[in-house]
């Protein structure tokens, strides 16, 4: 289990309050720029509870837990996960990675991957995020490295939850609904903010 005091959800701002789509709350808050949230907003506020597997697990039984969440990935931790002590990531294992993987298999080679322990599956050069890290070097670290789930964990090492390339841009165009809809074509591009195919993280 991860601890509570990961957010559930996405966040409406550092304040919470009412929805950014209550108009009367947003004129009594100064609108800030895109960036201005980015380079302040810690990813803490996006953190979302992940699925959990020991790194004993089996293939099928992170396939399993992969089919049953809605979150995309599976966060491989070293040690028994409870609500103190939710270990230690030392691994993920993403939707991409079932689909490059395993879907591919014919009956007869799953038979056997399906036995396996995760660890032959798993990404296990896992890049963590510290709980204050800001949204922008998250972006940039996913923009630059391909990533598009990320672990967040706490001082300690252990596990708090993660954070999606979707978590992001969601929260981005529920704070700025305009602003992100009506970016211009190749904005993005310019920004160096497309995903590289590599998956994994």
């Amino acid at each position: 289990m991860v601890p509570t005091d990961c957010v559930i959800g996405r966040r409406f701002g550092r304040h919470g309050g009412a929805p950014r789509n209550d108009e009367t709350a947003m004129t009594k808050q100064n609108v800030k720029l895109i960036e201005d949230v980015l380079r302040e907003e810690p990813v803490r506020f996006l953190c979302q509870n992940p699925a959990i597997v020991e790194r004993t697990a089996t293939m099928k039984e992170v396939v399993d837990r992969l089919r049953e969440d809605s979150g995309g990935c599976v966060v491989i931790v070293d040690g028994p996960s409870t609500e103190d002590s939710p270990g230690r990531p030392v691994g993920i294992f993403t939707e991409r990675d079932y689909l490059d993987k395993i879907a591919t298999l014919n009956a007869g080679d799953w038979q056997d991957a399906k036995k396996v322990s995760i660890g032959k599956f798993m990404t296990a050069k896992l890049h963590s995020l510290a709980v204050d890290d800001r949204l922008d070097d998250v972006i940039r670290l996913m923009t630059r490295r391909g990533y598009r789930h990320l672990p967040i964990v706490n001082e300690d090492g252990t596990l708090l939850g993660v954070v999606s390339a979707g978590d992001i841009i969601g929260y981005l165009a529920e704070f700025f609904p305009m602003e992100v809809y009506n970016l211009p074509p190749g904005t993005t591009q310019e920004h160096d903010q497309v995903f590289e195919t590599r998956e994994g993280g």
